[in-house]
């Protein structure tokens, strides 16, 4: 059902990525850019969130798309498993068993 509605490298799928490439982004660099804030004594959470969206923002142009590349590419991946996951189970039950 989810492979129907989100297919590798489709419009629907770089939607969805959109906001999940800044949420990672933000999870990746939130604690070196705090820490970093707070050697320049200002230890505001808020201004240390301005400056990784910032920073976002002038790598937006090959953040998102990386990540729509690698979420696609894993569902390929994913879907490449299951196919030939299905067809082992194919052959092994057609193989007659002594």
């Amino acid at each position: 059902m989810i492979g129907r509605w989100f297919r590798p490298y489709s419009l629907r799928l770089a939607v969805i990525c959109l906001p999940l490439s800044y949420l990672v982004f933000v999870a990746a660099f939130w604690g070196w850019t705090y820490s970093a804030a707070a050697e320049t004594a200002t230890t505001s959470a808020a201004e240390g969130l301005v400056v990784v969206s910032a920073w976002y923002g002038m790598s937006f142009y090959v953040w998102a798309p990386l990540l729509w590349f690698l979420v696609s590419l894993v569902g390929v991946l994913i879907g490449q498993l299951r196919a030939r996951r299905r067809r082992a189970e194919a052959v092994t039950q057609a193989s007659p068993r002594w």
